[in-house]
């Protein structure tokens, strides 16, 4: 992912910062805070400790809100492993006479270190900001997500399987009891779609046979007996006693790897309204597209179509815009698809014989294809 560009709400931006594509750094400026904010030294010689640093904390809590909220609302789509022990503020003078007053401009506990790699989507990440406010209220709840989440990644599913069913119990009060948890779970509608989607998913695809709920096997899914052998599982997989002859051997988690997966599909489902979800709002996307053209981070791109139609061969051109800063391999996957959707739409019987792409206006080449009359959509 490249390093983006300052997205704003409210009082306050966040910025993410990214080396050789690695998202290792994510920081929140507050705007138009008081001088009487910033850190002041004292000395008293007369004191055991002579010299104290004193500074209002108030923003560094604010700031871990609004990013344990973006993190609960990304969860879904990608894992992003903050340390909040680890944090730096900074303070910076909007006047002379601020300058001035200001004595110390940053303090630093730990230094950061790379928070997440593998995605190239920086527009997710900044309108996942937009929407940070209303992540306040999921963020104890999704804490239980992304310990799964990340326990996936460790290769633990055990350990996921019990932290993808804690979201459950947290979304939905589910008793303890296997009766009253396979009750309470049958009665929330959104579950039960979630659990029939991922159910038809696993039923078509012969890679996951071996899941141990008998149900899925079944010619016709009884989706009650699938709750409780899900409910009962958990059972089975938080209480491992010694006592127990068929109990399972945490050196041996693998066994569970498909349940693990189940489940979390189940949980990524139930999760995706309150959280990805309003990433997609078209007014969010509205929003991010304003903030990225006023600070000047479009990239416009001029794409040339060579396409046979009847028996002349002609060009066709199309320009379009992109949120982006760097030209890339990302940036020119975008835009042949985009190509492709518009010749689809404009000329589906053309037969394309080459695309060529070039960054405007005086731009490098984006990319070229001249195969012929070869080239597949």
């Amino acid at each position: 992912m490249e390093t983006g560009w300052p997205i704003r709400i409210g009082d306050r931006s966040i910025f993410l910062k990214c080396e050789k594509g690695v998202l290792n750094s994510v920081s929140i400026t507050f705007h138009d805070v008081g001088i009487a904010e910033a850190p002041t030294i004292t000395t008293d010689a007369r004191r055991e400790i002579a010299t104290k640093l004193r500074f209002g904390g108030r923003h560094v809590l604010l700031a871990e809100r609004d990013l344990r909220a973006w993190q609960s609302i990304l969860a879904p789509f990608a894992v992003v492993d903050i340390d909040f022990d680890e944090w730096k503020i900074e303070w910076h003078a909007e006047t002379p006479d601020e300058k001035k007053a200001i004595t110390v401009h940053n303090f630093e506990q730990h230094a950061p270190r790379a928070l997440v790699r593998g995605f190239d989507n920086f527009d997710i990440f900044a309108k996942a900001f937009l929407v940070v406010e209303r992540g306040y209220g999921i963020t104890d709840r999704m804490a239980f997500y992304l310990d799964a989440r990340k326990f996936l990644d460790a290769n633990r599913p055990i350990d996921a399987y019990n932290s993808f069913y804690l979201f459950f119990e947290s979304n939905y009060d589910v008793s303890f009891r296997t009766r009253d948890a396979v009750k309470k779970l049958a009665s929330v509608q959104e579950f039960v779609d979630a659990l029939l989607r991922v159910s038809d998913e696993f039923r078509r695809d012969t890679r996951d046979s071996g899941v141990t709920f008998s149900a899925l096997e079944a010619d016709r899914l009884d989706i009650a007996q699938l709750i409780k052998q899900i409910v009962e599982l958990r059972g089975f997989l938080r209480h491992n006693s010694l006592s127990n002859p068929d109990r399972w051997e945490p050196s041996k988690q693998d066994k569970f790897g498909r349940e693990a997966r189940f489940i979390g599909l189940v949980a990524r489902y139930v999760a995706h309204p309150e959280t990805l979800a309003l990433v997609f709002d078209v007014g969010i996307a509205g929003e991010f597209m304003r903030q990225t053209k006023e600070i000047g981070c479009m990239t416009d791109i001029l794409v040339t179509a060579s396409v046979r139609e009847a028996d002349n061969i002609h060009d066709r051109q199309i320009k379009m815009s992109f949120p982006t800063r760097t030209p890339g391999a990302s940036l020119a996957k975008s835009v042949l698809e985009r190509c492709l959707e518009v010749l689809n739409d404009k000329a589906p019987t053309s037969e394309i014989i080459a695309i060529r792409a070039r960054v405007l206006p005086n731009g490098p080449e984006l990319f070229r294809y001249e195969i012929g009359p070869t080239l597949e959509r």
